[in-house]
């Protein structure tokens, strides 16, 4: 008989998922390279043992963890097993006239039965189970049934019993096992195959399948599996004609199963407006990722709602390493601090990455120590992009907020001034005000040209017109009505600097 047995902790559990059943004649049980191994049963019935008499129990069996059912085999079988044998070498041998094919196939199983009682003992995995309940109904269900001995039917009709739920769930996994386009995606690891523990119930098997059958590699995860929300969301990704790129970079997605599950927990609508920008934008999806697996962001970015999460990724996803590192370095704030910012109107990648590399503790002012305006960040930015280089927050014995690095104006001190998005309900309650707090504002950064107070001299004030043109409409004013306010005040107060040699003017 050949039979396929995987050893673990020293026994053989398990026959495999195809039990090769075929007739070996009795003096081949001697010669198993397991002989050392046989049950009692399995040394009676080879010549190898003694039994005291027919009612000794050599074997015990029981049917699979956790069912009930259990078969004791005697002695007496011994001796049942040498005649059925008998009958196999007369009924299966073409040239005899007592030669019967059906009978033939039917003994055989029978005796391979023995045969695989001989070799195994104790508790049956649920695979052994099933293939021992299927030979034990082929086997009474033919015509040598009647003909049987009483006590060989009796333990037939007990290995033939159901087996509970649980394990008869199991058949409809083999079944799709057998399909050849879908064995690939079985778990990489077979003993958990083999044991079937995570395939116990109806549900596992049916989400297996899904992904199975769609050739969805995650399939073979058994992790993966065990969470129905992820594993069906998938699916759903897969089957949908507009959403199915994001299945494919998730799919190509080089991370950790508990990343992948927990990305398909947070975006729980494929519905959304967020889904809809991940199909647009695939990379948006792996910048998710990128955030998730460092283990110095993964708190604060968790705790932080699917729309901030997405705004937040869209925005700083493909920041450079700089960034990255400036982002990490006080996580849960400098997240919150980079949520603040309005959208971007220009220059999205680069005004969206200066703002992530500017942050504390290689980006900080001077005097304080702390995080610049958000308004006044932008400036930097946009005098970087007007005229190139790139600025560093000074130092405490420097003039000014920045100096430049490159670009038109390398080596200088420059001092911004404009105004925050967020002032602009203010300036139009109370416009006056507002414009005389501004002016005093132009008063002292042109100071810190004349009268530097210990520093150096600064060498330009960047005024930034950026939302003058929108809060003069507010205040029902034309457009350029704040604007030329303010050239108005510079012209009269200070003629000596109203020249590029001393001002940049940014969105003007």
């Amino acid at each position: 008989m050949t039979v396929q047995l995987y050893l673990k902790s020293n026994r053989y559990i398990c026959i495999g998922v195809d039990i090769a059943l075929t007739l070996a004649p009795i003096g081949n049980l001697s010669k198993l390279k397991h002989i050392t191994r046989l049950t009692k049963f399995g040394r009676a019935i080879a010549g190898k043992t003694i039994v005291e008499g027919p009612g000794e129990v050599l074997l015990r069996l029981e049917l699979a963890q956790g069912v009930i059912s259990a078969v004791e085999i005697t002695a007496g079988l011994a001796s049942i097993y040498y005649n059925y044998a008998k009958q196999v070498e007369e009924v299966c041998d073409v040239t005899s006239s007592q030669y019967d094919q059906e009978k033939c196939i039917n003994y055989r199983r029978l005796a391979d039965l023995f045969m695989y009682n001989g070799l195994v003992n104790g508790v049956l995995d649920v695979v052994a189970a099933r293939k021992v309940k299927n030979v034990a109904k082929k086997i009474l269900d033919s015509p040598i049934a009647n003909a049987l001995d009483i006590d060989v039917y009796t333990i037939l009709r007990k290995f033939a019993e159901p087996l509970g739920d649980a394990i008869e769930a199991t058949n409809t996994f083999w079944v799709y096992v057998r399909d050849p386009k879908i064995r690939s995606c079985l778990p990489k690891d077979l003993s958990e195959v083999v044991q079937l523990r995570y395939f116990q119930t109806e549900e596992m098997l049916t989400r297996w399948r899904q992904l199975a059958t769609r050739e969805i590699p995650l399939s073979g995860n058994i992790k993966f599996l065990q969470d129905p929300v992820a594993a069906n969301r998938l699916v759903e990704l897969f089957d949908s004609p507009t959403l199915r790129s994001v299945y494919t970079v998730l799919s190509d997605t080089k991370t950790r199963t508990e990343s992948l599950t927990a990305f398909l927990r947070k975006f729980d609508d494929l519905g959304a407006t967020y889904y809809q920008k991940f199909a647009d934008d695939t990379n948006v999806v792996k910048s998710w990722f990128r955030y998730f697996d460092e283990p110095l962001l993964n708190l604060a970015f968790l705790q932080l709602e699917s729309e901030a999460m997405l705004k937040f990724v869209e925005r700083y996803g493909k920041c450079s390493e700089e960034g990255f590192q400036m982002i990490k370095y006080n996580a849960k704030v400098h997240i919150a601090r980079l949520l603040e910012y309005p959208d971007a109107t220009h220059h999205l990648d680069y005004l969206n990455n200066r703002r992530a590399e500017m942050l504390p503790p290689g980006f900080k002012e001077a005097d304080k120590g702390d995080f610049f305006n958000l308004h006044e960040i932008d400036t930097f930015i946009d005098v970087e992009i007007a005229y190139g280089g790139k600025s560093r927050a000074s130092l405490k014995n420097e003039a000014g907020d920045i100096i430049m690095l490159g670009g038109n104006f390398n080596g200088q001190s420059l001092d911004p001034l404009g105004l925050a998005y967020s002032a602009i309900p203010s300036w139009n309650y109370r416009f006056t005000k507002e414009l005389n707090s501004f002016k005093k504002s132009l008063s002292r950064h042109f100071g810190k040209i004349s009268n530097p107070k210990g520093r150096p001299p600064l060498n330009k004030v960047v005024i930034d017109y950026k939302f003058m043109d929108e809060i003069s409409v507010l205040i029902g004013e034309n457009p350029n009505y704040l604007r030329e306010e303010v050239d108005q005040y510079i012209l009269l107060n200070f003629p000596q600097y109203n020249n590029s040699n001393f001002i940049i003017k940014i969105n003007y």
